[in-house]
């Protein structure tokens, strides 16, 4: 519930839920609720949107698309607590490759995309 209460989300997850909180519901609210603006499914849907008015934008659209899939099909109740930070670790890590891409595009300038982008 701290964790809810924290991001603003605890009576959001309450509607959206409509069971007591458990640590399995509110991993799966805050990975890959499309609603909550907080959610990483969300961020990425928005990040898509913006990203789509850019050039040179196709790579990362493709990813962005890709993993908010990955996200919203990933069966997160059924991982344990060492899978579940497993998956979250390859997550953070694949954002952190996609924007080492995009500052590469868009702020070094460096327009072609390397052969990492997507990944």
């Amino acid at each position: 519930m701290s964790v809810l209460r924290s991001l603003s989300g605890y009576q959001m997850y309450r509607m959206h839920a409509r069971e007591r909180v458990h640590g399995a519901g509110v991993v799966r609210f805050l990975l890959a609720d499309e609603h909550f603006p907080r959610a990483c499914v969300c961020c990425l849907h928005r990040a898509e949107e913006v990203l789509h008015s850019l050039p040179h934008s196709e790579p990362l659209v493709r990813w962005l698309s890709r993993t908010r899939r990955v996200l919203t099909r990933a069966r997160l109740e059924g991982l344990d607590q060492m899978q579940l930070h497993e998956f979250i670790d390859r997550f953070q890590l694949s954002l952190a490759r996609w924007n080492d891409e995009l500052a590469r595009i868009y702020f070094l300038g460096e327009i072609k995309p390397s052969a990492t982008a997507g990944s």
